[in-house]
């Protein structure tokens, strides 16, 4: 569960309801309702925390492969990427092209455009079926070829293998500083 907080709070409230109603009236047959209701919100959230979704495996994956992109780690930020992965500038849906763009890229990474410095400013995992989940990153990166910050913003799709890993299927070069980016900006 992605965000166990509005069922354990909404369970947890009902229990101290209960529990005040029953006091309140001098009555127990509510006590042990209310105990159960309590109890059940402290199992929803160890629960989730025990669980990982598909969304928090995306997550994993996505900041393993930005972190190896800001060292240069070339190698594990391509053993990331499914094989068969594709990359898409601008808009969702159309014109995707093939892994050899993301290698392009991360070349590049590796040589004129290496980071200097990265914070990421937003991340949104999100869950889209048992086997993928789907990230919303934006960064504010300076690179050797910048003259400064500059703003982008990814969508990164990763998906289970049979082998049980999670791969980056797809990466999508939603802005660049605000703007759509133009293909090979990199």
């Amino acid at each position: 569960m992605e965000n166990p907080w509005p069922l354990a709070i909404g369970m947890a409230v009902l229990g101290l309801l209960l529990a005040g109603l029953s006091l309140q009236r001098g009555s127990t047959q509510r006590l042990g309702l209310a105990g159960a209701f309590l109890a059940g919100a402290v199992v929803v959230v160890l629960w989730s925390r025990s669980v990982l979704t598909p969304g928090e495996r995306a997550a994993e994956t996505v900041l393993q492969f930005v972190q190896a992109c800001e060292q240069a780690n070339l190698s594990l930020a391509r053993s990331l990427v499914e094989s068969q992965a594709t990359f898409g500038y601008g808009s969702d849906g159309h014109d995707d092209r093939p892994r050899s763009e993301i290698d392009r890229a991360l070349d590049s990474m590796g040589e004129q455009h290496r980071v200097e410095e990265n914070q990421v400013t937003a991340f949104e995992a999100q869950t889209i079926s048992d086997d993928l989940g789907r990230i919303d990153v934006t960064c504010r990166t300076s690179t050797t070829s910048s003259a400064g910050p500059i703003s982008s913003r990814w969508i990164i799709e990763v998906q289970r293998q049979p082998d049980d890993s999670w791969l980056i299927r797809r990466i999508l070069f939603r802005s660049l500083m605000g703007s759509v980016p133009r293909r090979g900006v990199f």
